[in-house]
């Protein structure tokens, strides 16, 4: 954790990023969501908007 202003930042990598959206995408499946639309994010995620 990096401490600036008052505000506590995490800095991860990209491959945990990656598999903070691939687990968050699980968990959205699970619940049978069905999002209007998508937003793609970088490095091909999609996430529901």
């Amino acid at each position: 954790m990096i401490k600036m202003n008052q505000i506590k930042k995490k800095i991860i990598s990209w491959k945990q990023l990656s598999k903070i959206v691939i687990e968050i995408s699980d968990d959205i499946i699970k619940t049978c969501y069905k999002p209007d639309f998508i937003v793609a994010i970088q490095r091909g995620g999609l996430i529901p908007a």
